[in-house]
């Protein structure tokens, strides 16, 4: 299994801490070692965790919808990388543990003034390593679990997979379907309005004949009235000039007419002159020869 993951530290995303140390973990201080021995100064504080292997699994399974697979199976090569280096450190500590054992269980016999607090020490440090023995059995058992829900979620994240792939295939075969069927509508309603426009170029072209035919007869008809009405114009001005030869002509009628209105009169009065001499000229006569008979 640790072929498929990568244990560098250059491919750790997540520390040892970050992964393992949570509400459970604790510290466990190392004894205090005794200012004679020479050892404490070597001596520092490790922290442990206690295994949360179903918390995290159910952190990543709460996280699987809203990451990707790939993801997903780096956050679990990481933590797999973190057991790893976890187990490594325990092994090295253990080692360490072991050696410094070794040395006070050496120096025991040299230094017997000292040996109750190297006793008590030593003791610590077997409980430490108890500690640390069961911890590296439990990161372990942890390790083999860790495996089996990787195996898991692989399934799991194929057949999601899969599954997704299924319905991403039925939905674009349905949106194909539903895209084709809009596509067939559409060049029916392309195919209608072209027919459409087709009609109203030919009802276009008709009424742009009628339109010209129209202002042809307009232009004709407005040809014909201006040719009609400059004969009227004609006719009029030869009205006008006859009517202004008319009045002068009736202007000098009326003036001769009135010289011989005038003579006339004269005439008249000279006439009723004339009957009025002779009316009295035949008076006297018949008084002349009534007078001239009544002598007689």
């Amino acid at each position: 299994t640790s072929d498929h993951f990568s244990t560098g530290p250059a491919n750790m995303s997540f520390t040892v801490e970050h992964h393992f140390m949570g509400p459970g973990s604790y510290r466990k201080a190392r004894p205090a070692s005794v200012s004679s021995s020479g050892f404490h100064s070597q001596r520092r504080r490790h922290t442990y965790s206690q295994p949360s292997s179903i918390d995290s699994l159910e952190t990543f399974n709460g996280d699987m919808t809203r990451r990707s697979e790939k993801e997903i199976l780096q956050a679990l090569n990481d933590r797999f990388a973190g057991y790893i280096e976890k187990v490594r450190n325990l092994e090295m500590h253990n080692r360490n543990l072991e050696a410094e054992a070794a040395a006070l269980r050496q120096s025991q016999a040299g230094r017997a003034s000292v040996g109750e607090h190297y006793e008590r020490e030593l003791c610590d440090l077997r409980d430490l390593l108890q500690q640390l023995t069961g911890e590296k059995a439990r990161a372990a058992l942890e390790h083999e679990h860790l495996e089996e829900d990787i195996q898991h979620l692989r399934v799991r994240l194929e057949d999601e997979a899969r599954n997704r792939e299924e319905l991403e295939a039925g939905r674009l075969s349905e949106a194909a379907r539903s895209n084709q069927n809009a596509i067939r509508g559409s060049q029916e309603e392309i195919a209608e309005y072209r027919r459409q426009l087709q009609s109203r170029t030919i009802e276009l072209e008709t009424l742009r004949g009628m339109k010209e035919s129209l202002e042809r007869q307009r232009m004709e008809s407005e040809d014909r009235h201006q040719d009609d009405l400059n004969s009227l114009q004609e006719t009029i001005n030869q009205l006008d000039n006859e009517l202004k030869t008319t009045k002068w002509e009736m202007a000098s009628q009326l003036k001769d007419y009135q010289e011989l209105l005038n003579v006339k009169m004269a005439l008249d009065i000279e006439i009723a002159a004339y009957r009025l001499v002779r009316a009295k000229k035949h008076t006297y006569l018949k008084c002349l020869i009534g007078f001239l008979m009544s002598k007689l």
